[in-house]
């Protein structure tokens, strides 16, 4: 019965959501709506944080200390401090 329900519920929000865009298509031009998809974050956005994020770790993967095998003394000496 609940699972019923919140179907329901979740079928008139995107009909209600697919009308008020239909009322939109109405009141404003094809050029104001296009400005107005495009202000919401999107695809282009998401394309520049991965840009971002792949340029970040290209400069880590360049810029990382080289970490050499501790040897028995150095092991040793962290374990008796």
């Amino acid at each position: 019965m609940c699972v019923c329900v919140c179907v329901c519920v979740r079928v008139v929000q995107l009909l209600l959501l697919m009308g008020i865009r239909k009322l939109l298509d109405l009141v404003f031009t094809l050029s104001e709506l296009y400005w107005l998809d495009h202000m919401l974050p999107g695809e282009e956005r998401i394309r520049r944080e991965d840009e971002r994020a792949k340029h970040v770790r290209a400069h880590l993967q360049v810029h990382r200390p080289i970490h050499t095998r501790s040897t028995s003394a150095q092991t040793s000496q962290v374990h008796t401090n």
